[in-house]
């Protein structure tokens, strides 16, 4: 049984064993100068004296008992306990898996390729090397793959999470069929955090030198993190007029276990209101504030769909809030405000088309009623479900694979909707951005407000804000928008802890991540991040080397210490071959 606690040699407490006093030696010799030199202390008074019966008064037994021996200190837990080096197995003699192992990989099997090259899976990777040893190898994180295929016998196909594709031919259809088994049962799905190579590997480089740069990953991951909600609160201004308020109502999790502990909302709503309105949320996702812009006081707000229903539910309690935010920005407005004392309707942006909204209703959903909100506006983005986005990326992977100089190449392209998709998340990013810089406040949300939502209100701040297009802005603000907040990473990604179900499996950050790279090739000088950056965290968002991404929720990962057991990603994503040098600061303004 595996042992869910890693001890660390700083962290590693010896028992104390006091020294016996010195006695009072009879006779001459050393013992005697030792007791001229050192007489024995009298009782302290603040002890009771104890009374130790003369050799006389000792039975034999007594007399003659053994001393006792202390106890042996605790044993120690290793790395080597919980996670044992595996044995290697080689098809053939004389084969070399073709690259180094990091901490707490181990090579499992090596075998030959058609080519003559080299195929090698360890508990972490596939890594496959051409017959040239100068030649590019492929490396792929198991967690990585999506799916594998068997074509012709003899070539293997590894469809990767991330839109690569990798072709491994053999000699035989035995070999094929071989491996191919091989890497389904390394696939097999996860029963616990304890059984992720992130813990794996942590456990093994918290046991490495202090030099190796895995202890200094490991420490760099669990030194304490200035958390973002106390600084971003601050930098927002939400404190400023007090207009805003932060509620702990979500501190046990009890209000929406999908959401973190503290939110921001209107000073004007209690929290039992708070709890009335989760009841009328989807999944108890209340509408909530993310950011606040420091010129003219508008904010950006998240949620889910209203459980509306074909009978047309309302909620006094929802009704009150979305009014108190329209009131909380009009009496919080910034120096950037239109001189007019107009007031602006609250915009509600609804990530679906309008008839997706509608259809909703039947399932006990539906979209807030006009007549029911005279001060807001609803809009609707008409973005795909996450079935679409995952058939569209499908073939989109199928494509990248077929040489590019086809003549029907880009109407293929075209076909898949990818592209399509993408745009319309950046149109509705930027309906959301023009609102809040004409001071009118917004409420994003979709179905369920972890999927659709977290891509437009990100995209969004990345348009409004230059802080987020820095690399520590960039980290708050998907460790807000898409961990605190919910997005399931686990089962979008496929790698939840037990059975998984492949209809949840969607791309839906990796689309956002290539919304990014869309305002990257835009704009080359306003983010400090470049394109190998958004590469490498695509990966590791699949990879399962880092614990930022498992789980669901933030409640998830903490009731699995997923923080305490595994390193994070973002110490690795701060080196200098992640870094735009055509990063300008003085690029201030909107994108």
């Amino acid at each position: 049984m595996l042992i869910n606690t890693f001890l660390d040699t700083e962290d590693f407490v010896h028992l104390y064993y006091p020294e016996d006093e010195p006695v009072a030696a009879q006779g001459c010799g050393a013992g005697a100068r030792m007791a001229s030199k050192y007489p024995p202390r009298p009782p302290s008074p603040e002890y009771s004296q104890v009374v130790v019966p003369s050799t006389s008064e000792m039975s034999d037994r007594e007399r003659y008992r053994a001393p006792p021996q202390p106890e042996p200190p605790p044993h120690r837990v290793r790395a080597a306990d919980l996670y044992p080096r595996l044995r290697t197995h080689y098809d053939e003699p004389g084969l070399d898996a073709g690259f180094t192992p990091i901490c707490g990989e181990f090579v499992q099997w090596v075998g030959r390729t058609a080519d003559g090259g080299t195929i090698a899976m360890s508990n972490y990777r596939l890594h496959v090397q051409p017959r040239r040893r100068n030649g590019p190898g492929a490396s792929i994180p198991l967690r990585l793959i999506d799916a594998l295929e068997i074509r012709d016998l003899l070539h293997l196909i590894v469809l990767c999470k991330n839109g690569r594709q990798l072709k491994c031919s053999f000699n035989t259809g035995d070999q094929c069929i071989e491996w191919w088994r091989r890497l389904n049962t390394a696939l097999a799905p996860i029963g616990s955090i304890q059984e992720t190579f992130a813990a794996a590997y942590a456990a093994w480089a918290k046991e490495q030198p202090p030099t190796s740069v895995h202890r200094a990953l490991m420490r760099a991951s669990q030194s304490p993190q200035r958390h973002w909600f106390g600084p971003e609160v601050e930098r927002l201004g939400f404190t400023s007029k007090g207009a805003w308020r932060v509620t702990a109502a979500n501190a046990e999790y009890k209000l929406c276990p999908s959401y973190p502990p503290l939110l921001v909302v209107p000073a004007s709503v209690c929290d039992e209101d708070l709890d009335s309105v989760a009841r009328f949320r989807a999944m108890r996702r209340v509408p909530a504030v993310v950011w606040r812009h420091r010129g003219n006081g508008a904010v950006i707000a998240r949620s889910s769909q209203p459980e509306v229903g074909w009978l047309g539910w309302r909620s006094s309690e929802d009704e009150r809030l979305l009014a108190a935010f329209v009131s909380a920005c009009n009496a919080d407005r910034g120096m950037q405000t239109p001189n007019n004392n107009k007031q602006l309707k609250l915009l509600i942006v609804d990530a679906r088309s309008y008839a997706s909204a509608v259809t909703n209703r039947a399932r006990g959903g539906g979209c807030e009623c006009q007549q029911y909100y005279p001060a807001a506006d609803i809009q609707f983005m008409c973005l795909p479900n996450i079935h679409h986005v995952r058939r569209s990326f499908q073939q989109m992977r199928a494509l990248a694979a077929e040489p590019s100089d086809q003549a029907n190449w880009h109407s293929n392209l075209e076909r898949t909707l990818w592209l399509q998709y993408v745009s319309g998340v950046v149109r509705a990013a930027s309906v959301v951005a023009r609102a809040v810089a004409g001071a009118r406040p917004v409420l994003v949300h979709c179905s369920d407000g972890w999927d659709r939502t977290p891509q437009i209100v990100a995209a969004a701040q990345l348009i409004l804000d230059p802080y987020y297009r820095t690399l520590e802005g960039f980290r708050v603000l998907i460790e807000r928008e898409w961990l605190d907040f919910g997005h399931k990473f686990a089962d979008r990604c496929g790698h939840q802890f037990g059975p998984e179900d492949p209809n949840e499996r969607s791309p839906i950050f990796l689309q956002w991540l290539d919304v990014v790279h869309q305002m990257m090739l835009q704009f080359p000088c306003s983010f400090e991040f470049n394109e190998a950056y958004l590469i490498k965290l695509g990966t590791h968002v699949h990879s399962c080397m880092f614990g930022t991404f498992l789980c669901n929720t933030r409640r998830e990962r903490a009731d699995c210490r997923a923080p305490d057991l595994t390193p994070h990603v973002w110490h690795l994503l701060r080196a200098p071959a992640y870094r735009n040098h055509l990063y300008s600061p003085h690029h201030l303004d909107q994108v």
